[in-house]
């Protein structure tokens, strides 16, 4: 028996009952005739097309070509290209413009009907289809038996059911909303995966075996209970039978949570959440952090005061029996590591294809000005948001991403990585919102209120049966998708700790409560972060002006400096568009030049798919300007790029050239990513002393220049102390020293100088390298002096 078969049996809860003095057999406590609602629906899959009524005629059965209405034909291509897989979509607007009795019954009383539309698939796929197909494959002479046993065949390997979807507005609900007047109703909500359990087997069909006389017998599934036989019929032994797993027919089984959407979540209130269960062909149709539509009959099960005991409690348990999932944005498996990417939800196929092609042609319109392209995308992203071009144009190259590869076993990731970091109200959190609600897949999340396992993984007793279980974090949650942290800087260490194994490898791994676990977290990271004085200063480095360590640092591709600058034409519009929005003037969310009917959240999902190839032109400029950069510093010791900026460039030409719609990556593309890698880095990575460019600054906290004035000064304090007849005081010293570097010929301020020395003076490994240092009678003061062969000099 199917697993559809079984499923329907187990989780059956109405039946029908013949009315006296009638032949009918109706729905129980309801007047809905059995056979009557079979019929209809039989007569909608064979018919129904869309926009022909059965007023317009034409509407009867061909014999030759039967495959004419819309489900019939879907339905067929089911069956004969998705090996046997008969769970067919039921659009259920169609399906109540059709015969709103139809959809009163499924939705009101879906315990028994979605049963019985279950078999009347089967009916029409085992009288019309499966017979069609076979005519198909077979000839006119083909031996009836033969043809028998093909159809036996097919039978064997196919599952039909009914998954209903797009129900009316009526019965569309938010997680809050569900009720009692909504029990063992179908009702569609909306939320995000937080939480999933593991494939289980349920038994649908129990059979027992007499350990006496061998004898079988097969007991259905009834509201989750097994009904044991105690006494043998046949020698009429009590308790011989045992459970026979050879013929007993079982159900995949499985447990997730869903939790309301970000946007769905009232101010100042916490998420609800609800348990779903999902059987047979729709376990592990969801993974945590997915954003799901889903249909489902909502149940209440009884909560027990003790366990064993028969007394219940008056508050019942209530949970989602599933029948349609659908992943918001959601698109097929990268073929090079499997990982789930998005796309647009659409109602149809053919919806989905006319996006595709009204975009594809829109595209083609700009063939050879991308910056129209790019341009028409940055206007629809944060319209709100006046100026800041090209820190948008980062951000949409982010989102759509690059093309992950699997090398020889190792992947290269194709996630981008964007920080922002400047003065504060130049709408860093406005563009982080932005973004977040733009993606299809991801959370936003504040540095202040985060900590290392919620954005990892925090281990917890599973309520149910007291097993320790992962919940996941922020960043697992993000998988596929962007996290978006803001107030980065007001990040404690050990939780920016976390994101460097997540930053590079793209995973995170875990050893908790005996549990280990390494867990996929192939997220973009958007963080935002404010300098430590508020402002930042210029004439210090980007490593100096923000609480990060280089090594994080030097994990993000972009990093953009937005800084509040006086300007008057910037802040002249930047005034008019603040008293815009004040004073509700709509005009200031600008019109897109988007194709009509195409939002930007759909433009983006659909360019996730394209997976570029670097041309051979587009390789040799990244080549070219690579080593040119690298040859640029070699006579000053500075280094203008690393090999992740090399990675980054290849990464942001990809993400171009996606946005573009293209499935090349010409040199177009490479040299615009070098001009978005070198604005981003240009200011963040500029030496303030030399006004070069530096990634050492990024890389290692300090620039090259100064690490030279830091020897400068390790040089003359020893040069001081060996001249020196007497070991010297620290204000000597240093009087001494900054006299001594008034003759260098790099003139090094005096501030800057006084502030190396004291680092070289209170690194205890550097002075027990060079320098003696004697404690002042009772600890107070002390004397330097410059160590030599014979320990001291003196």
């Amino acid at each position: 028996m199917s697993q559809a078969e079984l499923s329907r049996q187990a989780g059956r809860t109405a039946s029908g009952h013949t009315i006296p003095g009638r032949d009918a057999i109706v729905i129980s406590g309801t007047s809905y005739d059995v056979d009557e609602l079979k019929e209809k629906f039989k007569a909608f899959i064979l018919q129904y097309r869309p926009g022909v009524t059965e007023d317009d005629g034409d509407v009867d059965m061909d014999e030759q070509n039967p495959l004419r209405g819309k489900y019939v034909t879907i339905l067929y291509e089911l069956l004969s290209y998705h090996d046997g897989n008969g769970d067919l979509p039921i659009d259920m607007h169609e399906l109540h413009a059709h015969d709103s009795s139809l959809y009163d019954a499924i939705v009101h009383f879906p315990g028994a009907v979605v049963a019985m539309f279950d078999g009347a698939i089967e009916e029409i796929a085992t009288e019309l289809i499966i017979p069609y197909i076979v005519g198909e494959i077979n000839s006119e002479e083909a031996d009836e038996e033969a043809v028998g046993q093909m159809m036996q065949e097919i039978l064997s390997h196919c599952t039909f059911s009914i998954q209903p979807y797009n129900l009316m507005d009526a019965d569309v609900r938010t997680l809050v909303e569900l009720g009692p007047s909504d029990v063992d109703n179908l009702v569609q909500v909306r939320g995000m995966v937080t939480r999933t359990r593991g494939r289980e087997s349920e038994v649908g069909i129990a059979s027992f075996k007499c350990s006496n006389c061998s004898r079988i017998e097969s007991r259905e599934i009834l509201m989750g209970k097994v009904d044991h036989p105690s006494e043998c019929p046949n020698c009429k032994q009590l308790g011989t039978f045992d459970i026979y797993t050879p013929v007993s027919g079982f159900i995949d089984r499985q447990k997730i949570v869903i939790q309301e959407a970000p946007d769905q979540i009232p101010v100042g209130e916490t998420p609800t959440s609800v348990n779903v269960h999902l059987s047979a062909a729709l376990v592990n149709k969801a993974r945590s952090g997915d954003r799901v539509n889903v249909v489902g009959i909502f149940r209440v099960s009884p909560r027990r005061s003790q366990r064993g005991r028969k007394a219940i409690l008056s508050e019942f348990l209530t949970h989602l029996d599933l029948v349609h999932l659908s992943r918001e944005d959601h698109l097929d498996q990268e073929a090079a590591d499997g990982h789930s990417r998005d796309m647009p939800l659409a109602e149809t196929e053919q919806d989905r294809a006319g996006m595709v092609r009204k975009i594809i042609d829109w595209v083609k319109e700009k063939e050879g000005r991308p910056d129209m392209v790019y341009n028409a995308l940055i206007d629809a992203l944060a319209p709100s948001i006046i100026g800041h071009e090209r820190v948008k144009l980062g951000l949409l190259c982010q989102m759509v991403g690059g093309v992950s590869k699997l090398v020889n076993g190792t992947r290269l990731r194709g996630e981008m990585h964007v920080l922002l970091v400047g003065d504060p109200g130049v709408a860093k959190s406005q563009l982080l919102k932005q973004v977040h609600d733009v993606s299809a897949r991801g959370v936003f999340t504040s540095g202040k209120g985060s900590s290392a396992v919620g954005l990892t993984a925090a281990v917890n007793k599973d309520p149910e049966n007291g097993e320790m279980m992962l919940e996941v974090g922020a960043l697992v949650l993000s998988d596929g998708g962007i996290c978006c942290i803001d107030e980065f800087d007001k990040m404690s260490d050990q939780t920016r700790a976390t994101l460097h194994e997540v930053m590079e490898q793209q995973s995170i791994s875990i050893a908790k409560a005996g549990i280990v676990s390494a867990l996929r977290a192939r997220t973009a990271v958007l963080a935002a972060a404010n300098p430590r004085t508020s402002r930042y200063d210029p004439k210090r480095s980007v490593v100096a002006n923000i609480s990060l360590g280089p090594t994080l640092l030097s994990r993000f591709d972009l990093i953009y400096l937005m800084l509040d600058n006086a300007d008057a034409e910037t802040d002249r519009n930047t005034c008019d568009n603040i008293l815009r929005m004040q004073l509700g003037d709509m005009d200031v969310q600008k019109a897109t030049s988007l194709p009509e009917g195409v939002t930007l959240r759909q433009y983006i999902s659909i360019a996730r798919i394209i997976k570029p190839q670097l041309r051979r032109d587009a390789r040799d400029y990244i080549q070219q300007k690579y080593l040119d950069q690298r040859s640029a510093g070699f006579h000053t010791g500075a280094v203008a790029v690393l090999p992740r900026q090399l990675e980054s460039m290849i990464r942001i030409a990809e993400a171009l050239a996606k946005l573009r719609m293209s499935s090349e990556v010409t040199a177009a593309d490479a040299e615009q990513a070098f001009i978005l890698v070198q604005e981003a880095l240009l200011k963040a990575a500029t030496d303030p002393n030399t006004n070069r460019l530096d990634m050492n600054m990024l890389a290692t906290g300090m620039a090259q220049s100064d690490r030279q004035r830091r020897v400068t000064v390790e040089v003359a304090c020893r040069n001081v102390l060996k001249n020196s007849p007497v070991m010297m005081s620290h204000v000597d010293l240093v009087k001494a020293v900054l006299a001594a570097l008034e003759n260098n010929d790099e003139k090094i301020p005096e501030a800057q100088a006084r502030a190396l020395l004291q680092g070289y003076l209170s690194d205890r490994a550097r002075l027990a390298e060079h320098i003696f240092f004697e404690v002042g009678p009772r600890g107070v003061g002390g004397l330097y002096g410059l160590k030599t062969n014979d320990y001291r000099q003196f």
